[in-house]
């Protein structure tokens, strides 16, 4: 499951910044948004122990605000 949300959330957030001329402060924001929940969800995928469920919500909530 959170390998699923994790590649939808990132393929999202590749739309998003498809779709149109991004600022540099945009992407700035949406990194510093979506660092943790994303290295959260790479280390519960490479064995640390984790709720998923709150790995998989983190990463939904961490989505540009055009996604949500």
């Amino acid at each position: 499951m959170v390998a699923f949300v994790l590649e939808r959330v990132l393929g999202q957030c590749a739309e998003y910044l498809e779709a149109r001329p991004v600022p540099i402060s945009e992407i700035a924001q949406l990194a510093d948004r979506l660092n943790r929940p994303v290295s959260r969800a790479v280390e519960y995928l490479a064995g640390a122990d984790d709720d998923p469920i709150d790995v998989a919500a983190a990463l939904v909530k961490s989505r540009p605000a055009r996604d949500r």
